[in-house]
C-alpha cells in the first residue's frame, strides 16, 4: 500500500492549470494597454519639445522655417508608424492568447482530439505570432528620421544655444518613454512564449494522464480508536483519474 501511495507522490507537477492560463493572458492584457498607451506620452514629447524649438526659430529664415516643417513631418510619421506598429503587435497577440486560453481551459475540462489539434497549432502560433511585429517595433523606435532633422537644424544654428538646449531636452524627455515601449514589447513577446509553454503542459497533462489505475488487495489496521490493532481485509480500487490528477474509485 504503501509502495502504490509512494508512485502517487513521485510524479512530476506541470504547470497549465486554469490559474495559471488566466494569470498569463490577465499579464498579456496589461502589456498590450501599457504597449497602447505608451504612445501617448511620446506624441505629447514631441508636440511640446518642438514648440519650443519653433520658438526658439522665430524669425530666423525661411531655411529655418523648411527645416522645422521637415522635422515636423517626420515627427507625424513617427506617431503614425508607431501607432500601427503597437497595433500590429497587441492586437492580434492578445486575440490569439484569449483564443489560447480558451481551448486550454477546455483541454483540461473534456479532452477531445479536436482541441488536442486546436491547442497544437496555438503552440506554434504563440511562438511565432510576435517575432515580426516585434521586430518592426524595435526598427521604428529605432529610426533616424527625427534625429537627422533635429542635427540639421543645430547644423544650420551653431550659435543658437537656445535652440540646442531644446533639442536636448527633446531627445532626453522622448528616451525613457521609447525605452518603456520597447520593453513592453520585448515582454509581451516573453508572456507569450510562457502561455505557450503552459498551453504545451496541458497538453501534456491530457495526453499522459489519467496514468494512474489498478487494484489494491491487502490488509487495513487500525491505528487509534477501538479498532486500534485490528486488522481488516480492504480492497482499494482506482478506476479513472482526472487530467487534473483527482482520483475516483472505491474502497471495500
Amino acid at each position: 500500500m504503501s509502495q502504490f501511495m509512494q508512485s502517487l507522490e513521485s510524479r512530476t507537477l506541470l504547470s497549465g492549470t486554469k490559474v495559471d492560463l488566466l494569470a498569463i493572458q490577465a499579464a498579456l492584457g496589461s502589456l498590450a494597454g501599457a504597449g497602447n498607451a505608451g504612445l501617448k506620452p511620446i506624441a505629447a514629447v514631441y508636440a511640446a519639445d518642438t514648440k519650443a524649438i519653433a520658438a526658439a526659430l522665430k524669425g530666423t529664415g525661411k531655411a529655418n522655417a523648411a527645416l522645422l516643417a521637415a522635422l515636423t513631418k517626420s515627427e507625424s510619421n513617427t506617431n503614425s508608424v508607431l501607432s500601427k506598429a503597437v497595433k500590429s503587435l497587441f492586437t492580434p497577440g492578445v486575440a490569439l492568447a484569449k483564443t489560447s486560453v480558451s481551448t486550454g481551459i477546455s483541454l483540461l475540462k473534456k479532452p477531445t482530439p479536436k482541441l488536442l489539434a486546436a491547442a497544437g497549432k496555438d503552440v506554434t502560433a504563440l511562438n511565432t505570432v510576435t517575432v515580426n511585429p516585434l521586430e518592426n517595433l524595435q526598427n521604428d523606435l529605432a529610426s533616424t528620421a527625427v534625429a537627422a532633422n533635429l542635427a540639421a537644424l543645430l547644423a544650420a544654428n551653431p550659435t543658437n544655444a537656445t535652440l540646442a538646449a531644446d533639442v536636448g531636452k527633446l531627445k532626453a524627455d522622448l528616451a525613457p518613454h521609447t525605452a518603456a515601449l520597447g520593453a513592453d514589447g520585448l515582454q509581451f513577446q516573453t508572456d507569450m512564449g510562457k502561455l505557450a509553454a503552459d498551453l504545451s503542459s496541458v497538453e501534456t497533462i491530457v495526453t499522459h494522464f489519467p496514468d494512474v489505475r489498478g487494484t489494491y488487495t491487502g490488509t487495513l489496521t487500525g491505528l487509534t480508536g477501538k479498532g486500534a490493532g485490528k486488522s481488516v481485509g480492504v480492497t482499494l480500487a482506482i478506476i479513472t483519474e482526472s487530467a487534473l490528477g483527482d482520483l475516483a474509485g472505491s474502497i471495500t
